[in-house]
């Protein structure tokens, strides 16, 4: 494969390469005795299934299992004269297992493991013929591109590079180092300068792998990032190994891995995939965040060219699209309060419980399948309440269970029930709710909805062709303040106010310092904020959120007060108090409030504070 036509690759969107070969065979029953760049020769089954378990994962390039087929290592295992035969099988397999696709064949090279520092034993030279001698078979087989990895010395790396470029000028050439100590390699060289110096390789994609997990990989790539010319690669491992009982066992869990995917691509890299402990299981959560990403790419060539399109129409005015949008552009503070989808087709208790607090609340909130559960129909919800409680309501709606055609059809049936106000979220996983064996979809992530929505509001749908009469939705999205990476959070509320979000609604508060950082750095963005409360009604529910909702944090002192509490009404008290105290700091930076409160307890609560608002209004 010739490098431009390698590159032409990326403007479809991102890659995702395989996982840990040394791995599967491992899992295989085949221990690290043998050595198992051989299993080419000796049993060439194993490896192609191995290969096409990843390619069913929904892998775009597999490795070849040469990574250790060097005459130094191979010579440990009397093998030295099979470097050719090794190389060009293991080539040959991964072609037969990739035929009838379009999935790239990386010939896999690693390092010859005979540096200490930035030296070695043998001259350099000679690391350049060893390594031709590897890189040749591959080439000659057929391999589409090299992949360097897991290089501790940036020199070799270099006369690994030199020697490919000896035999081919014009293949692509990806390049990782591997990153032990925090941000050095193992020989005490920084990052930053790794980076700088790989500038002047003659490579086509630069990164890290192996040595560290999913979160520390994420830090490693951010900071690779200020300083590389080149298109990123990243392929961690699956945390830190333990020794279990005799086996090596790496913690991290393949969700994980594909959450973290995103948070790569998000930074810029170009391809992801995994080291050391990484499962076919793992590739296909990966598969996930790719596919999403390549979608809103295709999401964003639109979003880029609309405005130019001849069939655009000029959106609806802000204010007066609902009446929650006017009440909010004329500066009147909104309260909202949330009420779940029944499970069963009888909504009276529904309706009952909103027509109950209609004249606390303006509007009401309707989650899209909470929790990844099954219950009625968000439209059909929403429809009703409005019809017979005469509320506006806001609608959730997830990405989860619909491809963008279902997506497009709901949008469009909604709006033509008079459903305007959207809040357009990403969705739980299927594995969080009753039924963790649901396919989930996630055609499009929460910014890509929000991209959908836009068009519509402008009268196209989302391959750019007029629909006729546009769309009015006031487009919502939500955020975590709380989040755990707080950095990527605030870069994707950028992303999805560019993409057209008019609201963002947070997820519930309990330290007013993790709002006020929150505020802070989304204030440029000059965006309305409805704040988000659920008020805490007990010990038992304080713990649930810091250690079941990612990202959540309810203080230590709050906690112990709710652990004091002598009894129900008490600690119902505290946590009162607590929402009190943050919407009071608050008052003036938002523009209404979101009460997710569930019960009658939780309802009561709201109720409570309610009153005290209209107090502290009266006040003011």
């Amino acid at each position: 494969m010739k490098r431009v036509d390698f590159l032409k690759r990326f403007e479809k969107g991102p890659l995702l390469c395989d996982g840990g070969m040394g791995t599967e065979l491992y899992r295989k029953g085949i221990y690290i005795n043998r050595c198992y760049e051989s299993i080419n020769i000796d049993n060439p089954s194993i490896i192609s299934e191995i290969h096409q378990n990843f390619i069913d994962a929904g892998a775009d390039i597999i490795e070849t299992n040469t990574f250790g087929a060097n005459r130094i290592l191979l010579s440990m295992h009397g093998l030295a004269d099979k470097v050719r035969d090794i190389n060009a099988k293991g080539v040959e397999i991964a072609k037969e297992s990739a035929r009838d696709s379009d999935v790239l064949v990386a010939g896999s090279v690693g390092p010859t493991g005979t540096f200490s520092a930035l030296i070695s034993k043998y001259s350099d030279e000679e690391i350049i013929d060893i390594f031709e001698e590897q890189i040749s078979a591959l080439i000659e087989a057929g391999c589409d591109l090299i992949i360097y990895e897991t290089f501790n010395s940036q020199k070799e790396l270099d006369l690994a590079v030199r020697a490919c470029r000896n035999i081919e000028k014009d293949i692509p050439i990806a390049a990782m180092m591997t990153f032990p100590n925090k941000m050095e390699t193992i020989f005490g060289v920084s990052i930053k300068d790794i980076s700088i110096l790989m500038n002047d390789m003659d490579i086509d994609l630069a990164g890290v792998n192996c040595s560290t997990g999913p979160e520390r990989a994420l830090d490693l790539i951010v900071e690779y990032a200020k300083y590389s010319n080149h298109r990123l690669m990243v392929m961690p491992n699956a945390g830190y190994p333990k020794n279990i009982d005799g086996r090596m066992m790496y913690m991290a869990n393949a969700e994980l891995f594909g959450n973290y995917a995103a948070y790569y691509l998000e930074a810029g890299v170009s391809v992801v995939g995994g080291c050391c402990g990484t499962t076919p299981e793992f590739i296909k959560q990966m598969a996930k965040s790719v596919k999403q990403k390549k979608i809103n790419l295709n999401l964003q060539k639109f979003e880029n060219s609309k405005h130019e399109l001849h069939n655009a129409q000029e959106p609806v005015k802000f204010e007066e699209k609902s009446k929650i949008s006017k009440m909010i552009a004329d500066k009147e503070m909104v309260y909202s309060m949330e009420v779940l989808p029944p499970k069963s087709p009888n909504m009276s208790s529904t309706v009952e419980i909103v027509n109950r607090y209609k004249e606390i609340f303006h509007t009401v909130n309707i989650p899209d399948g909470p929790r990844a559960s099954a219950r009625m129909s968000i439209g059909a919800v929403a429809y009703i309440i409005q019809r017979d409680c005469e509320v506006e309501p806001i609608v959730h709606y997830c990405c989860r269970d619909r491809n963008i055609l279902g997506i497009q059809s709901d949008l469009l049936g909604m709006h033509a029930l008079g459903l305007k106000n959207v809040l357009a979220i990403t969705g739980d996983p299927p594995k969080l709710g009753n039924y963790p064996d649901a396919t989930p979809v996630f055609d499009v992530d929460a910014i890509g909805l929000v991209k959908i929505l836009d068009g519509l509001n402008r009268g196209l749908d989302i391959a750019g062709n007029s629909i006729g009469e546009k769309t009015s939705f006031m487009i919502a999205v939500g955020a975590n303040p709380a989040h755990e990476n707080f950095e990527y959070e605030v870069n994707r509320l950028k992303q999805k106010i560019e993409a057209g979000a008019e609201l963002v609604m947070t997820q519930p508060i309990y330290d007013n310092e993790i709002f006020q950082k929150f505020y802070e750095a989304v204030k440029p963005f000059n965006i309305p904020i409805m704040l988000g409360i659920a008020p805490l009604t007990s010990y038992k529910s304080a713990e649930f959120q810091n250690n079941e909702i990612p990202g959540m944090n309810v203080p230590e002192t709050v906690l112990q007060k709710l652990k004091d509490a002598k009894d129900k009404e008490e600690a119902l008290q505290v946590g009162i108090d607590l929402s009190l105290e943050i919407i009071r700091a608050n008052y003036d930076k938002i523009c209404g409030i979101y009460f997710m409160t569930q019960g009658k307890i939780g309802r009561k609560a709201a109720r409570i504070i309610m009153e005290e608002i209209k107090k502290f209004e009266l006040e003011k």
